[in-house]
């Protein structure tokens, strides 16, 4: 028999799977689009390429999430270049941060109010939105890899593994020492923990001070990481291009972002319980 505390988590965590994930699967859908139209975009390029390059003629499925989640190279200030960022890696993250901020709220200033002023547990109803976010971001993640494996599917190439000439050629990457367990480390492991971490900071932002708060914050961190390569700065961490693996002088080492990531998600879930506690729910942003 299960105790009365856990049944009303349970209660919120099966709330929160219905209406903050299968409720709102047109945001999925349109960030399937969006990687299909990446993949196919660099099938095509290419194709074209091929006619006056010595490369690989089918991409791996490697290449092409390695093509996804890239990122841009470090940021050296030039009086005779201009550094133009990677936009749809900044609207890639953006979306998802954009995707997993306002379901919160929305539902602490609606029926999750009702639920909370029921139950009194405010603790249930913070770390049920923390599995949530985790499971919002696992799902983005594995759509993305649904959708590179239907690709390489069209390439007639599924090896996990990057190409060593493509990369070079198209990122600038040195994959000819990098085994399939630091290749999944890099753009399975780092990419899902980090992005938990920050959306997570950005969560207990929005929920303790206000939404546009924690949207700031989390636009900050990505943007203030393409033009500051500190290891302290986690959007370095979900390029590729930047990674120790691929880029032996770079000092973005993946079992550093996953440390930092892990403290963030801690500290996170801990200060957001801690201020959700003393808030005052019954008040709203619009007023």
């Amino acid at each position: 028999m299960l105790d009365n505390g856990l049944k009303q988590f349970i209660k919120y965590i099966k709330y929160d799977l219905h209406h903050g994930l299968l409720m709102e699967w047109k945001k999925y859908i349109v960030f399937s689009a969006f990687i299909l139209f990446l993949c196919l975009k660099f099938i095509m390029g290419h194709s074209s390429v091929l006619a006056f390059e010595d490369l690989e003629k089918s991409l791996s499925a490697g290449d092409l999430l390695s093509y996804i989640l890239k990122g841009m190279q470090f940021y050296q200030p030039s009086l005779t270049e201009i550094y133009v960022p990677e936009f749809t890696w900044i609207f890639m993250y953006m979306y998802i941060t954009f995707s997993v901020s306002y379901y919160p709220l929305k539902d602490l200033y609606g029926y999750g109010q009702l639920m909370l002023l029921q139950s009194k547990q405010r603790k249930y109803w913070w770390f049920s939105k923390c599995i949530w976010n985790i499971l919002s971001i696992g799902i983005f993640y594995f759509i993305m890899i649904m959708d590179v494996f239907v690709c390489s599917v069209i390439t007639g190439n599924i090896n996990i593994m990057p190409q060593v000439n493509v990369q070079a050629y198209y990122n600038q990457m040195i994959v000819t020492s990098v085994n399939i367990f630091q290749f999944i480390l890099i753009v399975c492991v780092v990419p899902f923990v980090v992005t938990i971490a920050i959306s997570l900071f950005q969560m207990m932002w929005a929920v303790l001070v206000h939404p546009m708060v924690g949207l700031i914050v989390s636009a900050s961190i990505y943007i203030m990481s393409i033009y500051f390569s500190r290891p302290w700065m986690m959007g370095n961490y979900l390029m590729l291009m930047r990674s120790h693996v691929f880029n032996p002088v770079s000092q973005i080492i993946a079992e550093k972002g996953i440390l930092y990531s892990v403290a963030v998600i801690c500290s996170s879930g801990i200060i957001g319980y801690v201020g959700f506690r003393k808030k005052d729910i019954l008040a709203n942003y619009s007023e």
